[in-house]
């Protein structure tokens, strides 16, 4: 309706407007309707400025003020006229007829300040010319003969003249005011028209009045009128609450509408002087003609002025860059062609200088400050040179230098030299210090061997290409070589265009292999261009180039493609050793190709293969430099459940924080640091560091380039994940890889029916010989944690008066570990021995590990065997997984043996949608939730940590200790670590397995005092709640189920962990809603019937639970709920390729 108001009151008075002028025309028709119209014409307009909310409504109130003015005239005329049939001239309506033109005047101008504050002369000329083509239009149809009438008083003759002078006063303040404002305002095309409207009307009243003819009711009302509602539909007309929209006005600018009015306003002044003019009105027509021309003529020499202005400038800006004012390449060609053509002696020095980096800076802080920087480096390099120098910027962030002072290399190097150390200090961008280094390439040439301009600059320009690759903040000078390598560069790249359509692309693969097992975890995808005439072409000769030429977006679709397909070919033909998954490297190109998701999808469908198995490889430079496109893109890979690796970690920026930033499932270590692990202290400090950082963070490690098997024993040592390098294979061809796997599958074959030896190794020492070959058995197996070598070797170290025994079953032919029982013995006291496994306690977890069902028959024979060697004995064994065929073996054939249930251990099953409340009862969750209110209520503060390196946990273990200890006696009972003993092995177990990076201490801080604990073990794909405590203080505020809880949580969304157990029972059923429980069994033997019981098990921690209460297998578990369905389990993702 708003919109529509100004075409409403528009069409409502051009009706009563021709009601005027069809009725009788009579006094009060004339009082009514005549002045009906110009009141609704004041009205409307105090209407739009209430409405629409002018920026100026001052301007509006006196032009509606003028309007008030115009309408009290009118009023007054009319009664004038009918009380004397004739109104009297001069009277009182004249002085509000021409009291309307200053206010309407005030009005136009307040307007036109509001627009146009400063000067504009281009529009003060032209509204001259309308101003002085007007009064002589006036002047000779109106005013010469109010001047010449001899019958007519002084004062009506000025009375008379005031009206076309304030006419032509309007009209130039309205030429001022239409010359400044754009005309698409429609408000100000309503004015103007309206403008217009009321100098014809005042122009035909003068000439009519003269020839005596005017009468009310005529075609000068028509035009009054016509006043009244343009400019009151003007001012209803949305528009007018617009700001005012300034028009470009200058000497040098002339529109073809202004040119056009300003040629009829010229020509108006001879052509009514020739129609209407009378002798007399010479003098004014010529005086009138002689000031147009002169305004004319500035006029003109405005534009020439601006457009020499403008040739100039253009021909400047056509040899320079407009951001930093240096020569551009244009210019810089042409001072290089005549310097070279002045003489023929001497040399020609150029540097070409390109920014390191630039591109970086100028993505990740803005353009803004890319060009600063540009604007910054450019003085610097000014400064660097002579003032016969030139310095050019030839695009983006290349700079050349002309050294027209120069005599020889020296000075060039000089030159080169001052450039780099001028760039050493920073640049202060809005308060920002940005480092920056530039790669300078230097062509010296004598002049006599230059034929064109453009040979001396590609020549520093090859160079400086050479000092880029061999690093940042160099120069280098070009050599005749170098003019080979670019034509071979270019010969490459042209090859390079039609390599992928005629097959010329081959994929190597290097395995990535598990550094416990050595078994081939997946593969690396290396691409190889096996070119007709040249060979095989290594990656680092032309993958720059396509990254250049776009090449590398659909070379690297191929490679997904291949790579994905060759894997699933594998799995059909060798189901038993093919490699699991496959990695694969992205460029900067495809990580912006908005195609990519769709390609990586496609590769994935056809080939069948499922994303899990899929590894996208990108550089740490790439991570940190395309930070907001890249974090998009991995997003959306990550939702695709594909895996992201970072390439080359420690070679870039290595900015820790992009880390948390990016959905990163491994680090791969660059081989520069591997390389100098074995002379170097420091490679070796930086690679635990990387590895260190990438367990806090949850992520997998993979050092590459390990070549010496000093270097794996070393990054096994640092518990890195997986190793890549010659020392494992070689890159090979998927031929090759084949003929591997057939072998692996023949050797796996004849080791089943290979011979087997049975070997026992008494004393500690005799074990720790074979620590490397168990870690791969157990690695490969799965043993937990609790059954292998360190944590055995921590509870002998404690429990020295047992006596370490390993049963092994080896490969006669290759001596590999097949089978192995760790245990332990110590004499009765009555002339017989005890037997244990190693561990031995409530929280160990025994295992015999076997790799086939040979292995564990001659396993237990081998065990039976060195037990008829002692002759009395007594065995105990715990913690025995139901279903163990060794432990079934030993039941059977043992005398006396005797099979009992033993704890169960809780566990919760995750699957790939879990999350807290599939695990939590209700009730919990209720008590959780008022545990926080009451937190929250009591005002206190709550911080979770984490503690993850070694001195992490040693600064937090003694406390976490006294916690520990203190619940235990709030209770009533002895505390388990009060057994020095127990309290040794407890200790020695978390600071041994917090080295590796195999223990995380979460607490829960109120007001920075820890409230609660758990100690959590992280086993392969398994984490285990290892002890749990809370702070009696704190015990209203449950903190023991907010930290269970949280870590249970913690360990729900770790993409790592298939499973959570709290080991020997802690407290699991307090917070569960549902769970899986693992069966452990106990088994019983001895040497005779009657013989004395078994060995009493050794006193433990692990029952005391967060709440601190004991928890056993007696008290029972809920099963019978539905919990979440348990994954499949998690098969051994690699094998050996060669001999298993």
């Amino acid at each position: 309706m708003r919109a529509n108001v100004w075409k409403i009151y528009l069409t409502l008075a051009v009706a009563v407007a021709a009601t005027y002028f069809l009725v009788e025309t009579t006094s009060l028709s004339k009082l009514v309707l005549y002045n009906g119209i110009g009141l609704s014409a004041v009205i409307a307009v105090l209407f739009g400025i209430w409405r629409n909310q002018p920026t100026n409504k001052k301007a509006w109130y006196l032009i509606a003020g003028s309007l008030a003015s115009f309408l009290t005239a009118d009023i007054v005329y009319y009664v004038l006229e009918i009380i004397h049939n004739e109104p009297p001239f001069p009277s009182i309506a004249d002085a509000f007829y021409l009291g309307m033109y200053p206010v309407m005047i005030l009005g136009m101008l307040s307007l036109l300040r509001t627009v146009s504050p400063g000067r504009d002369m281009a529009g003060l000329i032209d509204a001259t010319l309308v101003a002085v083509a007007t009064f002589a239009v006036l002047g000779i149809l109106v005013m010469d003969t109010y001047i010449t009438d001899a019958d007519v008083t002084l004062l009506e003759r000025l009375i008379s003249i005031a009206y076309p002078v304030m006419d032509v006063a309007l009209v130039a303040v309205a030429a001022r005011l239409m010359a400044a404002v754009h005309l698409k305002q429609r408000t100000f095309v309503f004015m103007t028209i309206a403008l217009l409207s009321l100098l014809v009307a005042d122009t035909l009243y003068g000439v009519l009045g003269i020839a005596g003819t005017f009468t009310t009711g005529g075609p000068a009302d028509a035009f009054w009128l016509g006043f009244y509602v343009l400019i009151a539909t003007g001012a209803l007309h949305p528009s007018m609450g617009d700001n005012l929209a300034a028009r470009d006005s200058n000497l040098a600018t002339i529109t073809k509408p202004r040119l056009g009015l300003l040629f009829l306003v010229v020509t108006a002044v001879p052509l009514i002087d020739l129609l209407w003019g009378e002798p007399f009105d010479k003098l004014l027509t010529t005086v009138a003609s002689m000031i147009m021309f002169s305004l004319v003529l500035v006029r003109l020499m405005g534009l020439m002025s601006v457009v020499q202005h403008k040739e100039k400038q253009a021909r400047h800006d056509a040899r320079h860059d407009a951001l930093t004012g240096l020569a551009n390449r244009v210019l810089f060609g042409e001072r290089v062609e005549s310097f070279v053509n002045q003489r023929k002696d001497g040399v020609v020095s150029v540097l070409f200088v390109d920014l390191d980096d630039f591109k970086f800076i100028n993505d990740s802080l803005g353009h803004h400050v890319g060009d600063e920087l540009l604007v910054a480096v450019a003085a610097r390099l000014e400064d660097c040179v002579r003032t016969n120098d030139v310095v050019a910027r030839l695009s983006g962030d290349e700079f050349a230098v002309l050294l027209e002072s120069a005599v020889d290399r020296q000075d060039a190097v000089a030159v080169a030299q001052r450039v780099q150390d001028s760039l050493e200090d920073p640049v202060i961008i809005d308060d920002r210090e940005i480092m920056i280094s530039a790669s300078v390439g230097i062509a010296v040439e004598r002049r006599s061997n230059i034929e064109r301009a453009e040979t001396i600059l590609r020549a520093a320009d090859v160079a400086m290409y050479r000092a880029k690759s061999k690093g940042k903040g160099r120069f280098e000078f070009f050599e005749q070589g170098m003019h080979l390598e670019a034509i071979e560069r270019l010969d490459l790249k042209t090859d390079l265009q039609v390599a992928l359509e005629r097959g010329q692309f081959e994929l190597n693969y290097q395995p990535i292999v598990d550094m416990n097992t050595e078994k081939v975890r997946s593969v690396e995808a290396l691409i190889r261009w096996n070119h007709p005439t040249r060979g095989y072409v290594l990656p680092d000769r032309f993958i720059n180039l396509a990254e250049q030429t776009g090449q590398i977006v659909p070379i690297g679709r191929w490679v997904l493609r291949e790579a994905c397909n060759q894997v699933m070919r594998w799995r059909k033909e060798h189901p038993d050793t093919a490699p699991k998954g496959v990695a694969v490297n992205l460029s900067v190109r495809q990580l912006h190709d908005p195609k990519l998701l769709e390609d990586v999808a496609d590769a994935l469908s056809v080939s069948g293969l499922e994303p899990q198995a899929l590894t996208l490889e990108i550089t740490e430079s790439m991570l940190i430099e395309e930070t907001d496109r890249g974090s998009r893109a991995l997003d959306q890979l990550k939702a695709m459940k594909v895996k992201i690796a970072i390439d080359d970690f420690g070679t870039g920026y290595s900015s820790l924080s992009y880390l948390r930033r990016f959905p990163v499932d491994t680090i791969k270590i660059d081989k520069s640091f591997v390389a100098e692990m074995e002379t170097s202290p420091t490679s070796v400090a930086l690679v635990r560091a990387v590895i260190d950082l990438a367990h806090s963070l949850e992520v997998a490690t993979v050092a590459e380039g390990i070549e010496t098997e000093d270097q794996k024993l070393q990054l096994s040592g640092l518990n890195c994940t997986y190793g890549q390098g010659y020392y494992f294979s070689r890159p090979m061809s998927a031929g090759a890889i084949d003929e591997k796997l057939v072998t692996a599958a023949k050797n796996a074959k004849a080791r089943r029916h290979a011979p087997l030896d049975v070997e026992i190794l008494d004393g500690l020492e005799s074990t720790r010989d074979v620590v490397p070959q168990l870690g791969s058995l157990h690695s490969e197996l799965g043993v937990p944690v609790m059954a292998r070598t360190r944590w055995m070797e921590t509870w002998a170290s404690v429990y020295e008066e047992w006596e370490p025994m390993t049963v092994l079953v080896r490969e006669r032919t290759t001596g590999r570990v097949e089978a192995a029982a760790l245990l332990a013995h110590k004499e009765d006291g009555f002339g017989g021995h005890d037997i244990v496994a190693m561990g031995h306690g409530t929280i160990a977890c025994t295992r015999f590990p076997s790799r086939s069902e040979r292995a564990s028959k001659l396993l237990t024979k081998g065990i039976k065997d060195r037990l008829s060697q002692f002759g009395k004995w007594t065995l105990h064994f715990q913690q025995l997984p139901e279903g163990d065929p060794v432990t079934k073996l030993l039941a059977q054939q043992l005398s006396n043996a005797e099979m009992t249930p033993d704890l169960w251990v809780p566990q919760v099953i995750f699957d790939d949608d879990s999350s807290l409340n599939d695990f939590l009862s209700r009730n919990m969750r209720r008590q959780i939730k008022k545990a926080w209110n009451r937190l929250a209520t009591d005002g206190h503060r709550v911080e979770m940590k984490i503690a993850r390196s070694e001195f992490e946990i040693m600064e937090v273990l003694p406390r976490i200790e006294e916690i520990h200890v203190e619940r235990d006696h709030d209770t009533g009972r002895e505390s388990d670590l009060d057994d020095p003993k127990v309290n040794e092995l407890w200790k020695r177990l978390v600071l041994a397995h917090g080295a590796s990076g195999q223990i995380e201490i979460s607490t829960m801080l109120i007001d920075g005092e820890i409230a609660g604990f758990v100690i959590g073990i992280i086993d392969d794909d398994a984490y285990r709640v290892f002890d749990g405590h809370f702070n009696s203080e704190f015990h209203r505020y449950s903190p023991g189920r907010i930290i269970e809880s949280a870590v249970l949580e913690r360990a729900a969304v770790d993409a790592r962990f298939r499973e959570l157990d709290w080991m020997a029972g802690v407290a699991a059923e307090k917070i569960l809603t549902s769970n899986h429980n693992e069966g452990r069994m106990q088994l019983v033997a001895s040497s005779k019937a009657n013989a004395k019981p078994a060995p009493k098990p050794i006193p433990d921690h692990a029952p005391n639970g967060a709440d601190g209460k004991k928890e056993h297998a007696e008290v029972p578990v809920d099963t019978t709920r539905n919990g979440p369905k348990p994954k499949a389990a998690k098969k051994n993702s690699s094998v050996l390729l060669g001999d298993a």
